[in-house]
């Protein structure tokens, strides 16, 4: 018993000796208050389990304001990935047979969040952010069949609309200011992600496919529904790389 009760008063005191040291050596490192930062490659998120969580990396910017010098408030943006419009083929259940459509997206991967960045060890800091995913809209059309020099066109429409995805997440980083004025920084954020909802539209015409459902809302619903393949909320990882200025 005396000797737990020693290793308790010693943990005890290096915890109360780290957190007094710490804090003197954070207050001590004079911080610029402005601070404007760029991520190439913006964020990059992973989840093995749920890999519809995932958002496109590009490229973020961060403007951070020191509240005091050791705790700052700051305003993420990343821009995303711009509106696209691409023609897909494979081969038909034919053979010599193709298909073909058309799938379409409008701006995705567009990041707004906010982050307090509490320095408490020189140049390492921790961080509590929140934010969310821009919702976007995906579009699949002009479904055609090429066989024997025909074209077999579908009155086929699939449109999905993506709500915005809400997330929140702790990190720890470093931030080291070189030169005076510039900044290179590396942070590790874990947290958790919502799967947004999804709306789905189908346009067709009935008679086309003689009064019954096409195929392709036929797969989405028992791949959803029956085989439950539906985007769940998770957490997620994130790593920031970035460089900017302190004025």
């Amino acid at each position: 018993m005396k000797k737990q009760k020693k290793l308790i008063i010693k943990i005890i005191f290096l915890l109360i000796y780290y957190t007094f040291v710490s804090s003197i050596y954070a207050q001590t490192k004079e911080r610029k208050k402005y601070q404007f930062l760029i991520s190439p490659v913006g964020f990059i998120h992973d989840n093995p389990k749920y890999l519809n969580n995932e958002i496109p990396s590009s490229p973020t910017f961060h403007l951070f304001y020191g509240i005091t010098n050791n705790l700052f408030i700051g305003l993420n943006y990343s821009i995303g990935q711009s509106a696209k419009q691409k023609n897909f083929s494979y081969q038909g259940d034919t053979l010599g047979s193709s298909e073909i459509f058309n799938i379409s997206r409008s701006r995705n991967a567009e990041i707004f969040s906010m982050s307090l960045q509490y320095f408490f060890w020189g140049d390492f800091y921790g961080s509590f952010n929140l934010g969310f995913e821009k919702g976007y809209t995906s579009e699949i059309k002009n479904y055609a069949t090429i066989s024997s020099n025909t074209i077999n066109v579908e009155p086929l429409n699939q449109r999905t609309i993506y709500s915005n995805k809400y997330f929140g997440n702790l990190g720890i980083g470093i931030k080291k200011e070189i030169f005076e004025n510039i900044l290179l920084g590396f942070e590790f954020q874990y947290g958790y992600i919502e799967s947004g909802k999804q709306n789905y539209h189908l346009t067709y015409n009935p008679e086309y496919y003689r009064w019954s459902i096409p195929s392709q809302f036929q797969s989405r619903y028992i791949n959803e529904n029956l085989l439950q393949n539906k985007t769940k909320n998770s957490d997620y990882f994130q790593i920031n790389v970035y460089t900017g200025i302190a004025l």
